[in-house]
């Protein structure tokens, strides 16, 4: 529109309006056209001031040398853009000028990352940007290019050890110990030799350096001698000495040891510098060690069950230990005599035949019981109340529930079994009875057939029937007379 937009010619073609007008229309007509021309020129200048405004620069900016797998974050003027993955590409528009910067690490927090075999896969690698500002006037491009780091650890248990930390890869990296001859009494030990690589000396040389073609772990080795002390109070230890790093050491202490009567000492584990639980193993000396021969103080627990049956026996237990002791009742000896726990005698004075005991002693303990006999109450009609087990020469009552019974349907006629006395065991007369248990005891119960009720039934059914017999003889006595009369002439009827 700018192109094809002229100033002169719109100006010409004014001018060329202008000849000929008499002044008076001249005056007319230029108030007219000035405004004319003023908006023309007002429209002209806000166009050029348009198209200046709307210039805009742009920048394509390229990552390089950074794997697809990590993204770098790029900035324009202090403010982030976006993250741009490695191998790509951004473009940055802008005005006048533009300061463009990506991270100068990748990943940000690349100095938390320290790396080890077991670590997280992908461990271990940073990199870095050199150069990661650049400032921009105009339109163009700029690449960005990533070197890679790798994590050295050097690790080593003696001589101060130098190098661990990031490195360029593609360098060599120096990996430094002091060489270590020393004694004391426990330890000795010097350098041996670098465990990983490549390196660019021999692996036996202290100072040295790595080659960093990936994240690396360097160790140094060390020939050493440990001293193994061995700690028991009792049961004579043996096993305590020097020996060369990485040797086995056997232990060994003589158990269980007596004491006094009724308390000794079992060995119980190794502390210390070892653990185990076996009074002879065998250790690796890998560094000085103090071992400690750990022992349980126990007491023996007499227990006695006099006859019955308890669920622990007689046996060593854990000084301050708790025993639960229990009797097995009740204990069966036939079909109708058994055994019933009483109490516990000694180191318990309980009835509860489940109990806990305190091993803070040597102990004796004694399971007390009662015997008991079977009371069987036998009936064959109704029901016999009082069988079951009664303790020895104590006093049993039984008894039937009822002392007469219903003789089936006939019952309903009056006819029962009437109770006459026991048999068995007692031959008492009454329903209701008792028995000194010295043993196993039954009674049955011995019923006699009553025909009583049903006679007195019969007599009373008699008696109705013969009150109705005479009942209906005498209905049909005035039935008959009533009828008599009836047929009597009505002239009879009237005198009479």
């Amino acid at each position: 529109m700018l192109k094809n937009f002229s100033v002169g010619t719109e100006l010409q073609t004014y001018y060329d309006r202008c000849e000929g007008l008499t002044a008076s229309n001249l005056r007319k007509n230029l108030s007219a056209e000035a405004l004319v021309l003023g908006l023309l020129l007002l429209v002209f200048s806000n166009l050029v001031g348009t198209s200046a405004a709307a210039t805009v620069n742009h920048v394509t900016i390229s990552i390089q040398d950074l794997p697809s797998a990590f993204s770098t974050k790029v900035y324009v003027n202090g403010s982030f853009v976006a993250s741009v993955a490695g191998g790509g590409s951004l473009t940055v528009d802008f005005n006048s000028s533009a300061t463009v910067s990506v991270q100068k690490y990748v990943p940000e927090t690349y100095y938390n990352y320290a790396w080890s075999p077991a670590g997280a896969a992908g461990g271990g690698v940073a990199f870095y940007a050199p150069l990661s500002t650049r400032d921009f006037t105009s339109s163009g491009s700029y690449t960005f290019s990533y070197y890679a780091l790798y994590f050295l650890n050097v690790l080593s248990d003696y001589g101060h050890p130098v190098g661990s930390g990031w490195q360029v890869a593609g360098s060599w990296a120096p990996v430094i110990v002091e060489d270590i001859e020393g004694s004391s009494s426990t330890v000795r030990y010097r350098f041996k030799e670098w465990k990983g690589g490549p390196l660019r000396s021999s692996p036996e040389d202290p100072s040295n350096a790595v080659f960093m073609d990936s994240p690396k772990v360097v160790e140094a080795e060390w020939e050493n001698q440990y001293y193994l002390k061995v700690e028991s109070d009792f049961g004579k230890p043996s096993g305590e000495g020097w020996y060369d790093s990485g040797s086995a050491a056997t232990l060994s202490v003589t158990t269980p040891t007596e004491a006094e009567d009724g308390v000794r000492y079992v060995f119980s584990r190794w502390s210390g510098d070892y653990s185990d639980e076996s009074s002879t193993a065998t250790v690796t000396v890998n560094g000085p060690m103090t071992v400690v021969a750990e022992w349980k103080k126990q007491y023996y627990l007499s227990l006695n069950p006099n006859g019955g049956k308890v669920s622990t026996a007689s046996g060593w237990f854990d000084e301050d230990s708790y025993v639960t002791v229990s009797a097995v009742t009740p204990v069966e000896e036939t079909t109708d005599s058994r055994l019933v726990f009483n109490h516990w005698k000694g180191a318990l004075s309980t009835s509860n035949p489940t109990e806990s005991l305190l091993i803070d002693a040597p102990k004796e303990l004694d399971a007390e019981w009662s015997r008991q006999y079977l009371l069987t109450a036998q009936t064959q009609f109704g029901a016999a109340v009082g069988g079951g087990w009664y303790d020895a020469d104590s006093t049993a009552s039984f008894s039937v529930e009822s002392p007469t019974v219903p003789a089936g349907i006939w019952g309903w006629f009056g006819v029962e079994y009437v109770f006459s006395h026991w048999s068995g065991d007692s031959n008492s007369p009454s329903s209701e009875a008792s028995i000194v248990m010295h043993g196993p005891k039954v009674v049955s119960a011995v019923w006699a057939l009553s025909l009583t009720k049903f006679y007195v039934l019969i007599g009373i059914v008699g008696a109705v029937l013969a009150v109705a017999v005479w009942k209906r003889q005498r209905v049909g006595l005035l039935i008959s007379s009533l009828a008599d009369r009836m047929r009597q002439p009505a002239g009879k009827a009237s005198s009479g």
